[in-house]
């Protein structure tokens, strides 16, 4: 593999090479196949000179043979003909069932690979393995799994609009505990096939930097949480960068990025992409100054190399929260195309059929998903209590509501409901079993002990996008990402639980 990196790793030298390469995506590219001419275009037959015409005749014996002859030519061409159609229809089918089984089974080594946007294998600096020709774009988001989903969305946009390489840091475990350590982007999402939907090449800090090097390495970023006002003048706090040895002196985003004036931190992609290249990135120094890293205390300008940012959830485009409208380019663009990595998929069904008693490889019966989030939401209630949040009375009503429109629609009836929530209350629990619907126990099933306690909310976010229709909570971003994954995938109806008394 190492000599095949070798001898591969600079057959593209510009990102427009790239896109001109992933222009037609394996999943989209027609099979090469045989079409037997038209009629018009076959060979004419041979032509014999023309004779002066003599008194002699052709004996008829001789004529009939002739004749014979070309009724048998004319015959086998046809049946040739038909054969080549037929066969050629065979060879369709053939590789267009290789080409879904290549989906399914990923091949290690694919145009969008990591391995042609580096140096090669991770080195102890990461400075070291980027290629002279390119230029990278990184950032570190740590505040919940979903939300850290969407700012790096987020920033892929950005990567798009500045024609620069995403790298991608591994997932941080700020909801879990540290102690449920990183997972990579790629254990969750299937990059390859995002990469080839978009026409970017996507690349992870592991691609980069090796786990085990002991450098520390200065940089300079910049922070849209500061300047979007989110804190008393301190980046956003992650322990990603330490993690990656990165000890980074931070600059603001100037003021005048931002989407609205005071008590609102949302900050313009317009207005952030202007700082990847020459004008944009020295007017904004102009307004604004580098603050000491924690470990060197030096102040460093921005790199220009690798463009990076602190925090980048609230970016929008024209407005704050833009996730919630149907135009939203965040999720048309390139949130609906991350879909699940192979393997979490693949264990996904496993589940799921064990639930719903389907042997192996059989069908999963179609059912409605449900995401009750109930858990720390109750510090919404006025009262800091649990009067305000959604009741089960309002929960039958929408599972009802969603299994209406699913009859209208198909003409089925989805019997089955499998909820997700985070609540602890055994009595709530007890009602839903009484309402016949049911749930996957994590405890039960032992996931945190088999595979790590991040599948738990990954396993229960395919769970929740695997459903014929969905039921979630308002102002979740859970529960939004799992009815914009319901509504594209499989064109089923969502709605939302909502708050009593707000």
């Amino acid at each position: 593999m190492a000599a095949f990196r070798k001898a591969h790793r600079h057959q593209a030298s510009s990102l427009g090479t790239f896109f001109t390469n992933l222009g037609t995506t394996s999943e989209s590219k027609s099979p090469e196949y045989f079409e037997p001419p038209k009629q018009d275009e076959l060979p004419a037959p041979p032509q014999t000179p023309s004779k002066v015409r003599t008194k002699k005749r052709v004996p008829w014996k001789f004529t009939s043979l002739v004749a014979g002859v070309c009724i048998l030519g004319t015959a086998y061409l046809i049946v040739r003909m038909l054969q080549a159609a037929i066969d050629s229809d065979h060879r369709t089918e053939a590789i267009s069932d290789k080409l879904a089984e290549d989906t399914k089974n990923e091949s290690p080594v694919r145009e969008s690979d990591a391995w042609r946007w580096v140096r090669g294998e991770p080195t102890e600096a990461f400075r070291d393995n980027l290629l002279p020709n390119f230029k990278y774009i990184t950032s570190w988001p740590c505040a919940g799994w979903t939300n850290d989903v969407m700012a790096l969305v987020h920033l892929i946009y950005l990567a798009q609009l500045t024609e620069r390489i995403p790298i991608l840091p591994s997932f941080a475990p700020s909801h879990l505990g540290q102690a449920a350590g990183l997972i990579p982007v790629s254990d969750v999402f299937n990059l390859r096939r995002l990469s080839e939907r978009i026409h970017l090449p996507i690349i992870e800090w592991r691609d980069v930097k090796s786990a085990n090097s002991t450098i520390v390495e200065e940089i300079g970023c910049w922070s849209p949480w500061i300047g979007g006002g989110q804190s008393n003048g301190q980046p956003r706090d992650t322990y990603l960068p330490a993690a990656l040895g990165l000890d980074i002196s931070y600059t603001p985003t100037p003021y005048s990025m931002k989407v609205y004036g005071e008590g609102d931190s949302h900050t313009l992609y317009g207005r952030l992409m202007q700082l990847g290249f020459p004008s944009g990135r020295h007017e904004a120094l102009q307004q604004v100054s580098p603050l000491p890293a924690p470990t060197s205390g030096r102040a460093f300008e921005p790199d220009d190399k690798l463009l990076c940012f602190d925090y980048l959830y609230y970016t929008s485009l024209d407005r704050n929260f833009e996730w919630y409208y149907d135009w939203s380019p965040q999720w048309r663009l390139i949130g609906r195309h991350m879909a699940w990595a192979p393997t979490l998929q693949a264990l996904s069904e496993e589940y799921l059929r064990r639930h719903f008693g389907v042997e192996a490889k059989g069908e999963i019966p179609k059912f409605i998903s449900v995401h009750a989030r109930r858990g720390d939401f109750h510090h919404s209630c006025p009262a800091d209590d649990w009067t305000c949040l959604p009741s089960m009375d309002q929960l039958r009503e929408r599972i009802e509501q969603i299994r209406n429109e699913i009859l209208r629609r198909d003409g089925g009836y989805v019997e089955n409901v499998l909820v997700m929530s985070d609540e602890t209350d055994a009595a709530w629990w007890e009602e839903v079993k009484e309402n016949g619907w049911s749930w996957i126990d994590h405890v039960v099933e032992k996931t945190g002990e088999r595979y790590g306690v991040w599948y738990i909310p990954l396993l229960d976010a395919v769970f929740q996008s695997s459903g014929a229709g969905f039921v979630g909570t308002d102002s979740s971003t859970m529960s939004l990402i799992a009815a914009l994954r319901v509504q594209d995938w499989h064109d089923g109806p969502v709605t939302y639980l909502t708050w009593k008394g707000l």
